[in-house]
């Protein structure tokens, strides 16, 4: 009877250290990191409308995804611990977008990240416009999309008593600028305007010599 305390002990013993251990395999909950994202959004070189969907991956995995405002969007990605200085990249309505600045990461605090996509992957579109009176091929008030790096042949017919100026707005690789017939290379979305100008009265021989001896 006397080994009863000495038991009573190591059972006592034996219930601490299984506590000790319980304790000690209670998962501890992992720490959820947030990093947030602001910026432009930008399809064809002009604001993304209103509910365009831009989401944001991390190794290929979609991690966040929001809708936009008139050409801009917000939105935070969670993630853990090991997603910190992880590389983020974007799509916007599942076409990937080029960011600016680059390569963004994964980091905790704000970050203002500017998005440009394409409409479809490897297309642009072109965009014509007229000043004055005149046509132009294609059409003006119309959108037409080629493939990037596309040579587009434009042109430029005046209205009678107008004449052909030039090109105007996204002309950067517009052959000639200067001529009403000519190509533009498709190396993004471009808007281009066909100028046109009243004829001079000396242009016309007959009705100069009419007016001036009346």
């Amino acid at each position: 009877m006397r080994k009863m305390p000495r038991l009573k002990v190591l059972l006592g013993s034996l219930l601490l250290v299984a506590a000790l251990l319980a304790v000690a395999v209670v998962p501890v909950a992992a720490q959820t990191y947030f990093s947030p994202f602001s910026g432009d959004v930008t399809i064809d070189g002009e604001d993304a409308p209103i509910g365009k969907v831009v989401e944001a991956y991390i190794d290929g995995t979609s991690r966040a995804s929001t809708t936009t405002k008139l050409g801009h969007y917000n939105l935070v990605i969670t993630g853990g611990a090991a997603d910190v200085d992880s590389a983020v990249s974007f799509k916007v309505d599942g076409v990937d977008a080029t960011a600016t600045p680059p390569n963004p990461t994964f980091q905790l605090n704000p970050q203002t990240v500017d998005l440009a996509s394409g409409g479809v992957p490897g297309t642009y579109t072109l965009t014509m416009a007229v000043s004055g009176s005149g046509t132009t091929d294609p059409a003006a008030d119309t959108i037409t999309t080629y493939g990037a790096g596309t040579e587009v042949n434009i042109a430029a017919e005046p209205a009678t008593g107008w004449y052909f100026v030039n090109w105007t707005g996204d002309v950067d690789t517009v052959a000639d600028v200067t001529d009403p017939t000519t190509q533009i290379t498709m190396n993004g979305g471009y808007t281009v305007t066909a100028n046109f100008a009243l004829r001079p009265v000396g242009d016309y021989p007959v009705l100069s010599w009419w007016l001036t001896n009346l």
